[in-house]
C-alpha cells in the first residue's frame, strides 16, 4: 500500500483533486482543523469522479446521531476509535475485494432480501442504521461475534469477582454496539446493567446473569442464521 496523509479536511479534498484515478481508499477523522470529516466527504461525493472510492470514518463519535451525520455526508462506513487492527482489516477486506466491481455494487443498491424475523435481532433497524448496506452489516455483525460471542462468561466472572469497573467498561463497549445492529434485547439489558453501576445498586447485577446469557444466546444464534442467509 502507498499511504498518504492530509492534516485536514480541506487538505484531503485539494489532494483528491491533485490525484484523480489514484486513490482507492480513505479513512475520514471527523474531528479536523480547518474542515472536519463530514464537510469534507461532502465535498468529495459531490464530484462523481470519486464515486467509487471508498469513505470510512475513524470516530470516537459513536452515537446514532453522528453515525447518521456519516451515512448522510456520504460515508460508506466508520470505524470506532480506539481502532483494533483486526475490525481495520475487516474494512478494508470489505471495501478493496479482489471483485470491486461487485462489492461496489453492494454498496449503492438497497438490500435485496426482505428483512429477516430473528429472535433478539431486528434485521430491518440494524439495516437501516448501515443505509441498507448490507455488505458493511455483515461484517459489523462478524466484528460482535468476534468480540463478544461469549462474553456471558466474562460478565459472570466480572460479577462474582465483583470488578464493578470493568463490568461498566463492557457495557460501554456493547451499548453502542448492540443499538447498531439491530439487538433490542440485548443492548436493554446492557442498559440496565450499565444503570445500576452508574446508581451504585451492584448487589442487583447478581439477577443478571442469567438474563444476560438467555439473550446473548439468542442473539447468537439469529447473528448466525442472518450470516448463512
Amino acid at each position: 500500500m502507498e499511504l498518504s496523509v492530509a492534516n485536514n479536511g480541506e487538505e484531503a479534498v485539494a489532494f483528491m483533486h491533485e490525484n484523480v484515478g489514484k486513490v482507492d481508499f480513505i479513512f475520514m477523522d471527523i474531528n479536523m482543523p480547518v474542515m472536519d470529516g463530514y464537510r469534507a466527504s461532502e465535498l468529495i461525493r459531490n464530484d462523481n469522479r470519486y464515486d467509487d472510492v471508498p469513505i470510512v470514518a475513524l470516530t470516537a463519535l459513536v452515537s446514532e446521531h453522528e453515525i447518521e451525520k456519516m451515512f448522510d455526508s456520504g460515508m460508506n462506513g466508520y470505524l470506532p476509535k480506539p481502532v483494533h487492527i483486526e475490525k481495520l482489516y475487516a474494512a478494508l477486506d470489505v471495501f478493496l475485494s479482489p471483485s470491486e466491481e461487485e462489492v461496489s455494487s453492494s454498496i449503492v443498491e438497497k438490500h435485496p432480501n426482505k428483512p429477516m424475523h430473528l429472535e433478539g435481532l431486528n434485521t430491518e433497524e440494524g439495516l437501516d442504521h448501515m443505509k441498507d448496506n448490507d455488505v458493511f452489516y455483515k461484517e459489523v455483525l462478524k466484528e460482535f461475534m468476534d468480540a463478544y460471542a461469549q462474553s456471558d462468561a466474562v460478565f459472570e466472572k466480572l460479577v462474582n469477582e465483583q470488578r464493578y469497573m470493568q463490568v461498566k467498561m463492557l457495557c460501554l463497549d456493547m451499548k453502542g454496539l448492540t443499538g447498531t445492529i439491530g439487538a433490542k434485547e440485548m443492548h436493554i439489558v446492557i442498559n440496565e446493567i450499565h444503570q445500576h453501576i452508574i446508581y451504585k445498586k451492584p448487589e442487583l447485577l447478581h439477577s443478571y446473569i442469567s438474563r444476560y446469557k438467555t439473550e446473548l444466546a439468542k442473539l447468537n444464534t439469529s447473528i448466525k442464521t442472518y450470516l448463512s442467509s
